[in-house]
């Protein structure tokens, strides 16, 4: 967990970088949430949502073949205690895992105490649901839309804050 590194504000043409080299639109290893505008996604915007601490970036430290994981940080006028889950590589659970763990630990300060995954039926073919039961994740709501594939899935990690 000592790899895992927050991206900070300095180093976003970094950050920027190793996220366009993901080439995430066409990648099917990485989940997007449908919260998450890949269109209007650009170094400005991504400066903008870090500066505000609107999201939170965790990488792992390998510069070769760095990952990273994107959390919505909530804002004040939504569900305080819960973050939510924008991006991530799928078949990199450990890191997920790992990134919970340093949340929990870290940033127990915030009144953070859920992690919400909130999946489109058409996603869920690209998430091994029971990876992410294993680390805790559990479904907790369905929100039906006037098409089955467009169903929303949430997924909630509830967890205790740990002291520091």
């Amino acid at each position: 967990m000592e790899d895992i590194e927050v991206v900070q504000y300095s180093e976003v043409e970094e950050a920027f970088k190793l996220i366009k080299s993901k080439k995430l639109e066409k990648n099917d290893d990485y989940f997007i949430s449908f919260e998450m505008d890949l269109k209007s996604f650009d170094e400005t915007s991504l400066r903008r949502l870090l500066f505000d601490y609107k999201i939170l970036i965790f990488k792992d430290g390998k510069e070769e073949n760095a990952d990273f994981i994107i959390y919505k940080v909530p804002e004040l006028e939504e569900d305080e205690s819960e973050i939510t889950i924008w991006a991530f590589n799928t078949k990199n659970i450990k890191f997920l895992s790992d990134t919970i763990n340093k949340i929990k630990k870290e940033y127990s300060f915030y009144s953070w105490s859920r992690i919400k995954l909130d999946i489109l039926n058409c996603q869920s073919d690209k998430i091994n649901l029971d990876n992410i039961k294993g680390i805790g994740f559990e479904k907790d709501l369905v929100i039906n839309s006037n098409k089955e594939e467009n169903n929303r899935i949430l997924y909630r990690l509830y967890y205790e804050r740990e002291e520091r």
